[in-house]
Formats: C-alpha cells, structure tokens, sequence
C-alpha cells in the first residue's frame, strides 16, 4: 500500500494508511481494544464514498481490507468476516483478489493459533519453574530447619547435663573438698581429736563417692535410649526376619549430621519392610556410601514376583517427601538376573541420595 501511494503520490492514499496505522499501533498498545478492527473496516468502507473512484482508489481500499482481514483473524474477531463477505458479494471481486483475502485470512488464523500455543507454553513452563522454586524453598527451608532444630537440641542437652552435674555432683563435691579443708585444719591443732577427724573424713568421702556416683549417672544418660548412626542401620539389618543381611559401609559416617540419619534410618526400615511383605528375597544387600558432599544409601533385595506389582506405596512415598525436605532424592529400579539355582530373578533396589555440607 505504501508503494502505491508513492506510486500515485496522492493524499486520500496517505490519509487512509496513516488511520490504518495508527489503528494498528493503538491495538498494539492496548490489546483490550482488538474491537476496532471494525473501525478499520468502516473506514475503508467509508473511503469508497470519500474520494473519488478511480484504479488507484480501488488498489488502496483491496489491499486495506486485506490487512484488515488478517489483523481481524490474528486477533480473533471473527464475526468481522460478515462485513467483508458483503463487500465481495455487492462488487464481485475477481479470482485473484478472492484467493489473496482467503489466504490472508489464513495466515491470520495461522498466527494467532500459533501465538495462543507459544504463551500456552509460556504460562506452563512459568509455572512449573515457579514451582520448582517453590520447591526449592521448601527444602531450603526444611534443611536450615532441621539443622537449627539439632543445634537446639544439642544446645539444651549441654544445659541439662550442666545443670544436673552443678545441682547434683557439684554440691556433694563441693561440701566434700570444704571438709577436707577442715580436717587439714583440725591435723595442725595441738589437740587432735581422731574421733571427730574420722567422722568428718568419712563423712567427707561419703559425699565424694556420692558426687562421683552422680557424674557417673550423668554420663551413662547421655547415652540415647536409641541407638543412631550406623549402630542403628545394623541393628535394622540384624532384626531381619528373614535371614542376614550384607551390610556395608564405607566413608567417614561420623561426619554425617544427625538428621540425615533421622531419614536414612526410617528409609531402611520401610525397605527391609518392603521386603519381607512383598518378595521372597534370598539375598538383602544394604551399602551405605559416605563421600564429600552426599550419603547414598542402596537397598538390593531378590525373590521379586514380576516386575508389573513393584509400585511406589505409601510408606515409600512418605520418606521420598522427607529425604526431599532435605534436599536429596529417592529413587527405585529394577533389574533382572539369571543363578542356576533360583533361575532368573527380578532385583528391586532402592537408592536415596542426601546431601552433606563439607565440614559437618
């Protein structure tokens, strides 16, 4: 069109691109106003009866509707199609310009179809990234929880014992050493008395043994009623009803932290439950993996019936959300074997993978 008018070099060419323009930037800027494409239309309808009718004025007011045609599919106006289907039909356009509206109104539709599906994807893949971030958070926050949780713990169980060996220990202790003092006081004296010095050395070593007695107990009770650490992932493994298992551990465990053992431990005992409930296993490996940065726990078992009964259950699932509230990730896979004796086996193995952070 801007050809044409630079070709015929006319005003009522310039005036009808420039409103057509300018329409079009409005639309841009304010999607909300797709409505007056029709305006469009009127317009070039309008110019029919403006100017004077001549080749030219007919080249602007085609190649207007045209751009008009596409701009209205392109932005969903559909019913628009009604006032340029009337156009045609009253002046009978030629072949030529019918094919050139019809496929301006297809690659209208073409667009359209294909921008509503790029922001379809826009929108899914912003949300499954806000999500993600979201998860992310989560476990961010479930790992910095955890460990202000241990810290705490840690925290008041040092008071607890403090407290106990100051009230219990340390006043018998105390009271002990003040009676020594006074029986090496009483030993300088020039009239000795062996009977109260006796006394008051057996009653001063009584409460000695006394606040021994007591550090001692204050001792054995920071011993955990259960056992953690590695000690725990044994005795699981010794509790298998089922016969023994392999177990394995390799890497420094004293550096893993205590609640990545409060999420392995229940992980093995949901396995070995598994285990026993839905196979006939021959064989149970567990390999505990201490390295740099992550502990990876892997439960083997045999004796699986068919591959299509291994689903996730419940219990699964639940440690799966609590190894990823701490970062790491749950995982399970199958495997086939063939032994002489127990023909071809199908091998379950579970495999959960946490994060450390060095110097823990």
């Amino acid at each position: 069109m801007f050809a044409l008018w630079l070709f015929d070099g006319q005003t009522s060419g310039f005036l009808l691109i420039l409103t057509l323009v300018m329409m079009s930037i409005i639309r841009h800027r304010f999607p909300k106003l797709k409505y007056t494409i029709l305006l469009d239309i009127i317009f070039c309808f309008y110019f029919l009866y403006l100017v004077e009718l001549g080749l030219r004025q007919w080249d602007y007011i085609n190649f207007s509707l045209i751009m008009s045609l596409f701009s209205a599919m392109y932005l969903g106006v559909y019913f628009s199609i009604i006032l340029l289907a009337i156009y045609i039909v009253l002046l009978g356009l030629n072949m030529q310009l019918l094919t050139i509206f019809a496929l301006s109104g297809l690659c209208g539709l073409f667009l359209r179809f294909w921008t509503l599906e790029y922001t379809k994807r826009l929108k899914f893949r912003d949300k499954i990234v806000g999500k993600q971030y979201e998860m992310e958070s989560f476990q961010y926050e479930q790992s910095a929880m955890l460990i202000e949780v241990e810290k705490t713990a840690s925290l008041s169980e040092r008071t607890r014992i403090a407290r106990d060996i100051h009230d219990n220990a340390g006043h018998e202790i105390v009271a002990a050493y003040i009676s020594f003092q006074a029986i090496r006081k009483l030993l300088d004296t020039e009239k000795v008395d062996k009977t109260k010095i006796i006394t008051m050395y057996d009653t001063a070593l009584k409460r000695l043994n006394n606040g021994t007695t007591k550090i001692r107990e204050t001792a054995h009770n920071l011993q955990s009623t259960t056992t953690i650490g590695v000690e725990s992932l044994i005795m699981a493994c010794r509790r298998f009803p089922m016969g023994s298992v392999d177990f394995r551990a390799y890497g420094e465990t004293m550096r893993v932290p205590m609640y990545v053992w409060n999420v392995i431990t229940p992980c093995l005992n949901e396995c070995l439950t598994n285990i026993v409930r839905h196979s006939h296993a021959k064989k149970v490996t567990v390999t505990l993996d201490v390295a740099k940065y992550i502990v990876r726990l892997c439960v083997e078992n045999d004796g699986v019936p068919n591959t299509q009964s291994i689903v996730m259950g419940m219990g699964l699932r639940n440690i799966r959300q609590r190894v990823t509230a701490v970062g790491g990730s749950l995982s399970h896979s199958v495997s086939s074997s063939t032994s002489a004796s127990f023909g071809i086996n199908t091998i379950f193995r579970v495999i959960c993978v946490i994060p450390i952070k060095e110097g823990i």
